[in-house]
């Protein structure tokens, strides 16, 4: 029996295929990418549904796992030449302001929230306080947003 390895190009067609079947109004930039030791599939997309639910439809397309005591992949017994996917969700700074401004009105007074939308996510690391971005993206990450027409 002979069985022959996906390309990673070929890969990232299907998944392209997958997502526009399954979430037809949302725009993904789905690229293949080569490095020394593997290859990956990267999707980019603004908005839209979240990640786990895209993670749900195409997350089976990889063909390596991560072996932590090995510290290194390992092949999963899939065809797939690419050794992952990487998902990457862009939330628009309108969807960042609204929560923000929820937050505020629900969080009112408490002490350990910082009241800027703080860029680099320093103030929970350095001071262990939640910015509002911070706490926006909490909320945000599992919602279905409404999609926007620019490139992710």
């Amino acid at each position: 029996m002979i069985s022959t390895t996906i390309k990673t190009t070929e890969v990232a067609k299907q998944v392209r295929v997958e997502l526009y079947a399954k979430f037809p109004k949302t725009k993904f930039s789905v690229k293949s990418k080569f490095f020394s030791g593997g290859s990956s599939v990267d999707i980019k997309w603004e908005n839209g549904p979240a990640e786990s639910q895209v993670r749900a439809v195409v997350g089976h397309f990889r063909g390596a796992d991560f072996d932590g005591m090995q510290d290194c992949m390992v092949p999963n017994g899939r065809l797939y030449a690419n050794d992952f996917i990487d998902f990457n969700r862009l939330i628009t700074e309108e969807h960042y302001m609204a929560e923000a401004k929820w937050a505020i009105g629900y969080y009112h007074g408490l002490a350990n929230l910082s009241l800027e939308l703080d860029r680099d996510n320093h103030n929970l690391l350095k001071f262990g306080v939640w910015t509002l971005r911070q706490l926006a993206w909490l909320t945000l990450k599992d919602k279905v947003l409404p999609c926007t027409t620019g490139k992710p």
